[in-house]
C-alpha cells in the first residue's frame, strides 16, 4: 500500500472581531486552546490566558480525516476542534496544518492552506461508475466524464461513466462531435448512433509557437476544451500543428485550454492557458527555469533548500519512495516569513510510521512551483 501525507503551510489571517470555535463558543482571553498532542499520541487539554487572536476553519471534504493537526507559528502541534468535515483552527500568524486521509486507491494525504476558511478535498473510495453503450460509425476517440477509449474501426462501445449530467467528446482525424447535457442515470444510458463525420464538424489546425525554450527543449503543446459540466476533454498532443475544434460544436459555456511542456533530465516546465483562443493566439511562453535546490531526507526533517525561487503563488516539495510520498505546500505568504527553505515535520505525534518515508529506502524528491496570472497558469518543477 503506497501511503501519500500532504502538509501545506500556509500564513493566518487576522480577524479584528472575536472568534469563535465551531461549537459556538467564543475564544479569548482565559479560554481552552486545543488540546496538545504529545509524542506518545495521547491527548491533554492545555489552558492558557493568552489564546492565539484568529481562527481558521478548515473544511475536510470527500473522505473522513483520519488526523487533523496543526500547531500556531513553530509551537507544539495540536490536535484540531472539531470532527467529521470542519475543524477549527486557533493561530497568530504563520501556521502549518497536517490532515492524514485515505482513501481506497491506498492514498494517504496530509495538507495546509491559506486564508480564514480553507478547503481540502480526501479522496474517497473509487466513484461508482455506470455502463454507457452506443454505435460509433466511424473508427475514433470517444470521451464521456473520466472515461476516454480508442476505436480502430466502427463499433458497439461500451464505456464506464458517473452518474450525473456529462457530454460526450468524440473526434477522429477529420472531424469533432459534441454533445452536450447528457443525463446519465443510475441505470446507465444508451447514447445511440454517434456519427462523427457526418454529425461533427470539420477540424480545423493551427500552429503555436512555444517561446522562452533552452537549449535541446523539444516542447510538447496539449490542446482541449472544458465544458460547463466541469468535463475536461484532450483534443490531442503534439510537436506540430494542433486541431482545432470547429465553433459550431462548441456551447457558449465551453472554453479552449492550451498547454506547452518541456522537460529535461532535472526539470519540467509548464503553460497553461485557460482562455485558450484559437483566432487570436499564436503563441505562449514557457515559464523561466530556476536552480535545482538542495534536498535533505533524514528521520527527523524532510528539507530543501535554496538560494533564489521564483515569485510563485505556491512552493511544493515531494518527497516519494515505493511505499509513501510526502507533499509539503507552502504559500506565497508563508514563504515570505520563512524564505531559503521548507521542512515537513516527520515526528509530528499520531502519524503512523507507514505513513512516513523509510529513509532507509531510495527516494526522490522535486520541488514545484507554480504561479496563476489572470487564465495562465505556469509550473516549473525541478528534481
Amino acid at each position: 500500500m503506497k501511503a501519500t501525507v500532504v502538509l501545506l503551510l500556509v500564513v493566518g489571517c487576522q480577524h479584528p472581531e472575536t472568534n469563535r470555535q465551531s461549537d459556538g463558543g467564543t475564544v479569548g482571553s482565559n479560554s481552552p486552546v486545543d488540546a496538545a498532542i504529545p509524542r506518545d499520541g495521547s491527548s491533554t487539554m492545555m489552558m492558557t490566558d493568552a489564546s492565539p487572536p484568529n481562527t481558521v476553519t478548515l473544511h475536510v471534504e470527500g473522505d473522513v480525516a483520519q488526523l487533523v493537526a496543526y500547531r500556531d507559528g513553530q509551537g507544539p502541534w495540536h490536535a484540531a476542534a472539531g470532527s467529521g468535515s470542519q475543524y477549527a483552527l486557533h493561530v497568530t500568524s504563520d501556521y502549518e496544518v497536517a490532515v492524514v486521509c485515505q482513501d481506497f486507491a491506498t492514498e494517504l494525504a496530509f495538507v495546509v492552506t491559506d486564508g480564514a476558511d480553507q478547503v481540502y478535498h480526501c479522496p474517497l473510495d473509487k466513484t461508482p461508475t455506470v455502463n454507457v453503450t452506443g454505435a460509433l460509425q466511424q473508427a475514433g476517440t470517444v470521451e464521456l466524464a473520466s472515461a476516454n477509449a480508442i476505436f480502430d474501426r466502427a463499433t458497439e462501445i461500451d464505456l464506464s461513466s458517473t452518474v450525473g449530467t456529462h457530454d460526450l467528446f468524440a473526434y477522429d482525424s477529420t472531424h469533432l462531435l459534441m454533445r452536450h447535457d447528457i443525463a446519465i442515470g443510475s441505470g446507465g444510458t444508451d447514447l445511440g448512433t454517434i456519427d462523427i463525420d457526418g454529425a461533427g464538424g470539420a477540424l480545423g489546425t493551427s500552429t503555436i509557437t512555444v517561446t522562452n525554450q533552452l537549449t535541446n527543449d523539444q516542447p510538447i503543446v496539449f490542446h482541449g476544451v472544458a465544458t460547463h459540466n466541469g468535463d475536461v476533454f484532450s483534443l490531442n498532443s503534439s510537436l506540430g500543428p494542433i486541431a482545432i475544434p470547429p465553433a459550431s460544436v462548441l456551447a457558449s459555456q465551453d472554453h479552449q485550454w492550451l498547454e506547452a511542456e518541456a522537460s529535461n533530465t532535472h526539470s519540467s516546465r509548464t503553460v497553461r492557458d485557460d482562455a485558450f483562443d484559437p483566432t487570436t493566439t499564436t503563441s505562449i511562453a514557457l515559464p523561466d527555469p530556476f536552480t535545482t535546490p538542495t534536498f535533505s531526507v533524514t528521520t527527523t526533517a524532510y528539507t530543501a533548500t535554496w538560494t533564489t525561487l521564483p515569485d510563485a503563488d505556491s512552493i511544493v516539495l515531494d518527497i516519494s519512495e515505493d511505499l509513501s510520498d510526502v507533499e509539503i505546500k507552502a504559500s506565497r505568504g508563508y514563504l515570505a516569513v520563512h524564505p531559503g527553505s521548507l521542512a515537513f515535520d516527520p515526528t509530528v505525534p499520531g502519524f503512523q510510521s507507514s505513513w512516513l518515508i523509510d529513509v532507509t529506502r531510495p527516494s526522490s524528491s522535486s520541488l514545484t512551483a507554480t504561479t496563476l496570472t489572470g487564465t495562465i497558469t505556469t509550473t516549473v518543477q525541478v528534481f
